[in-house]
């Protein structure tokens, strides 16, 4: 990490919001990227739509199963990992080491940091992507 570099946190409704829509999309045979696009496109930050897709696969390879997503009432388990590892990514040295293996847990930890850099840029810029996307 950056010295004195912290990235804001990231907000849960988004991260929930982008993981059904991705796995929505994904069982559906569409497109992910263009689902996730008509998501973040109104808020202005479509280009998170191949970020959130490329965590979103490297998660579910990192996990070895298919990301299950919860329902209106309450995130799923995945979804609560993705969001906790998401808030502190050095989380994931205490899940133990990916059958796939170091490579595997690098890229996603890339990932994970990625999306925080990302999501930081976006927040600079729009000041209010919280909570706003369903």
């Amino acid at each position: 990490m950056i010295q004195g570099y912290a990235p804001a946190p990231v907000p849960d409704a988004l991260v929930l919001a982008a993981a059904r829509r991705w796995r929505e999309a994904r069982d559906g045979g569409r497109p992910v990227q263009r689902a996730l696009h008509t998501l973040f496109e109104p808020e202005g930050c479509a280009m998170l739509a191949p970020v959130f897709d490329s965590l979103m696969r490297l998660c579910e390879s990192r996990f070895d199963h298919k990301l299950c997503t919860g329902c209106v009432l309450a995130p799923s388990v995945d979804e609560h990992l993705l969001c906790r590892l998401l808030a502190d990514p050095s989380l994931l040295d205490r899940i133990g080491p990916c059958r796939l293996g170091s490579g595997m847990d690098r890229a996603f930890a890339c990932a994970l940091h990625s999306t925080r850099i990302m999501l930081s840029m976006i927040r600079d810029d729009t000041q209010d992507v919280k909570g706003r996307l369903q």
